[in-house]
């Protein structure tokens, strides 16, 4: 199984980190969409980025793919108003964004910082 490490510039709203398995791509958005057909995708960066991650990955990930993001629960502060900095911000417009998203199917492990799983249908 050959996998794919990306990292790729935020400066302009490209992904900055990710995991891809069965893939061979050198960039999210230099690559053909058919090159990133693959099975698993991690997202653990920017937190403010990753609408526009989730934006750009889910149709490039094929169906029965899977889909992970990490620290989705912020140690808990996004379920506390009270806190309003960018990450926590970002983090609750994910959730709600993922949540409705009807091209995949998701729970979320409430271990550690939180873990979304999504499975493309």
């Amino acid at each position: 199984m050959a996998t794919a490490a990306i990292g790729v510039s935020s400066s302009n709203n490209r992904l900055t980190s990710a995991v891809y398995n069965d893939v061979d791509a050198d960039g999210i958005k230099d690559s053909g969409e058919a090159a990133l057909k693959g099975t698993k995708v991690f997202i653990d960066a920017d937190k403010p980025g990753y609408a526009a991650y989730w934006a750009e990955l889910v149709p490039r990930v094929r169906p029965g793919g899977l889909l992970l993001a990490d620290n989705v629960l912020w140690s808990g502060q996004i379920t506390d108003p009270g806190v309003t900095d960018a990450n926590t911000t970002a983090l609750r417009a994910f959730n709600d964004l993922v949540a409705c998203d009807d091209r995949v199917e998701t729970v979320v492990l409430t271990a550690f910082d939180g873990l979304t799983i999504a499975r493309r249908r």
